[in-house]
Order: structure tokens, then sequence, then C-alpha cells
């Protein structure tokens, strides 16, 4: 059985919301903007609704990985240095 990787830009209607606000609807604005700086964009407009959740599965749509399978490292070590 060959693994499939996710390379969709799938989120819930909130998250969806977030991330129009910011100018990210595919993920080639992803791509333009990068992962961390979107995450940080959305928690910044709303910083307590916004969690780790939503970086988690900004890199799993960039990436194609699962994003309860393996994370990008760099992309926890820069989002928890700012």
């Amino acid at each position: 059985m060959r693994a499939t990787k996710r390379s969709e830009f799938k989120f819930g209607p909130v998250s969806a919301g977030r991330l129009r606000e910011i100018g990210i609807e595919t993920l080639d604005d992803l791509r333009r903007v990068g992962v961390v700086e979107a995450y940080c964009r959305a928690k910044a407009n709303h910083p307590r609704e916004v969690s780790l959740n939503l970086l988690w599965g900004l890199e799993a749509s960039l990436t194609g990985v699962r994003w309860n399978e393996k994370l990008n490292s760099k992309t926890k070590r820069a989002a928890f240095s700012r």
C-alpha cells in the first residue's frame, strides 16, 4: 500500500475565515507568505482564539504530511522563536 500525501488547502470555516482576513486563500498564497508568517498574522488578529493547531495545519497543507505525523522541525523552531 502506497502512502498518500495530503496537498490540499482545506480548513474549517472559522480557520478559513481567519486566513482570508490575512490574504491567504490558496496554497500559492501560503507559499508566498510562509507558514510561520501566516500563523503569526492570524495569531496577531485573534490572539486568544488562534492556537498552534493552525500552525500545524498550515504546515501539513504545504508539505502534504498529516499534521499529527511528522512536522517540520524548522517550522517548530521558527514559531517558538518569535
